[in-house]
């Protein structure tokens, strides 16, 4: 999963947009923008279960720990 390997270059990088509820990533290397959608978020994590998340939480913690 990208946000565990990329944790600071994803914090950088995406943006949430409120109103359409995705984050979209802006970026200066190339023309295209990539999306990913919070429904997107909750059918991975139905798919491939809870036990994801326990990861993705301590990694959010030890970047904002630092």
């Amino acid at each position: 999963m990208r946000l565990l390997r990329e944790t600071e270059k994803y914090v950088r990088e995406y943006h949430y947009n409120l109103h359409q509820q995705v984050f979209i990533e802006r970026t200066t290397e190339t023309k295209q923008l990539k999306t990913i959608g919070v429904n997107q978020m909750l059918y991975s994590i139905r798919t491939h279960g809870v036990g994801i998340l326990a990861k993705v939480m301590k990694q959010l913690y030890k970047f904002v720990r630092k």
